[in-house]
């Protein structure tokens, strides 16, 4: 009878999802405003459509699977921005929540903070990054973006649990470099590599552009990451075209 009772209030799709979801989609047009308004920037949501400082970006979220268990609401998608000019950015949408609200609340702050705030960096082309600054005030100082070949890195807000330390950014792009330019330079890339760290073993879970990139966490396990064990880590970076965003303050090779 319980395992009936699971069955039945589990849902989801046999593949990825084919339509937005419009709540979800509101929600981070709306948290693209929170963060460019966070960085003394003007904003306006109509719908699922943020215009940044007169920079229009089309939201579209797809929840591709979804399970609802006895009020444990889990869901796994990719969060769609189709900037005016024509770039796309696709980035991993992914949290869980008590009931569906909850979820998409929680799913979108830590979206805005991981992603959001690098993309919104971008649109205003600002090299002193004000969206993330915003977020981190003076916790993480030093150097938000590099260069890597031909695209501009800036890195999102560091999620860091169980461990305290500043992660050697540098060394992370370096490592990663390689891979990135593998990848076509004429349109924006978001990487998020996740790692935890249990029982001293490091699982490694890697994107790009949404997608599963086995070949981004081979490049990214010759990175420096913390000691110790029970941590877990997300960190996202936005590769750019190089001639997109002004300052970089450093090169990797």
């Amino acid at each position: 009878m319980i395992a009936a009772l699971a069955l039945a209030a589990g849902c989801g799709g046999a593949g990825p999802a084919t339509e937005p979801d419009p709540g979800a989609s509101r929600a981070v047009a709306e948290a693209l405003c929170d963060l460019a308004r966070g960085g003394k920037s003007t904003c306006d949501r109509t719908g699922t459509k943020a215009v940044i400082n007169g920079d229009g970006l089309q939201v579209a979220v797809f929840l591709d699977t979804v399970e609802d268990r006895f009020g444990q609401y889990t869901f796994d998608g990719r969060a769609v921005l189709t900037r005016d000019n024509g770039d796309v950015i696709t980035t991993r949408y992914k949290h869980y929540g008590w009931g569906r609200e909850e979820a998409i609340e929680k799913g979108t702050h830590y979206w805005a903070v991981l992603s959001g705030a690098a993309v919104v960096d971008w649109v205003l082309r600002d090299g002193s990054r004000p969206a993330l600054r915003a977020l981190e005030s003076d916790e993480h100082p030093g150097v938000t973006q590099w260069r890597a070949g031909d695209s501009r890195v800036l890195r999102g807000w560091t999620l860091l649990r169980g461990v305290v330390v500043v992660l050697d950014h540098p060394a992370i792009v370096a490592s990663i470099a390689p891979h990135l330019k593998t990848l076509p330079p004429a349109a924006p890339h978001v990487v998020h590599i996740r790692i935890a760290s249990e029982l001293g073993e490091q699982e490694f879970t890697c994107h790009v552009d949404g997608q599963p990139d086995p070949a981004l966490c081979a490049a990214a396990k010759a990175a420096p990451w913390p000691a110790g064990v029970g941590w877990e880590l997300q960190q996202v970076y936005l590769a750019v075209p190089g001639d997109s965003f002004p300052d970089a303050a450093a090169v990797v090779r």
